[in-house]
C-alpha cells in the first residue's frame, strides 16, 4: 500500500518495492524536479512550452526506434501492397 505523509517542510511518500519498477520511480522523481524547477522559475507560458517541446523531442529521439520498430511490421504485413495480395489480384487479370 502506498503511504503518503506529510511533514514540516516534506512530503513522505512510501512504496513497497514490489509495486513500483525502478524505471517507474525515477521517471516520477525526475516528473517532481520538473514542476519543482518550473514553480521556481520565472519563466513565462512560452518559454514553459519551449521547454516542453525540448522534452518531446528528446523523448522521441530516444524512444522512436523502439516505437516505429513495433508499427513497421503491421505494415509490412498489412500492407495492401505485400506480394499475397500482388500474387493474388495479378490472377484476375
Amino acid at each position: 500500500m502506498i503511504q503518503i505523509r506529510y511533514e514540516p517542510g516534506d512530503v513522505v511518500i512510501t512504496i513497497p518495492k514490489d509495486q513500483a519498477a525502478s524505471a517507474y520511480v525515477q521517471d516520477f522523481l525526475e516528473r517532481v524536479r520538473l514542476d519543482a524547477t518550473l514553480n521556481r522559475s520565472q519563466a513565462g507560458e512560452t518559454a514553459i512550452a519551449t521547454l516542453a517541446e525540448e522534452i518531446d523531442a528528446a523523448w522521441w529521439e530516444e524512444n522512436k526506434d523502439a516505437f516505429l520498430a513495433g508499427t513497421s511490421r503491421t505494415e509490412t504485413t498489412d500492407s495492401p501492397l505485400s506480394s499475397s495480395t500482388r500474387t493474388s489480384s495479378s490472377r484476375h487479370c
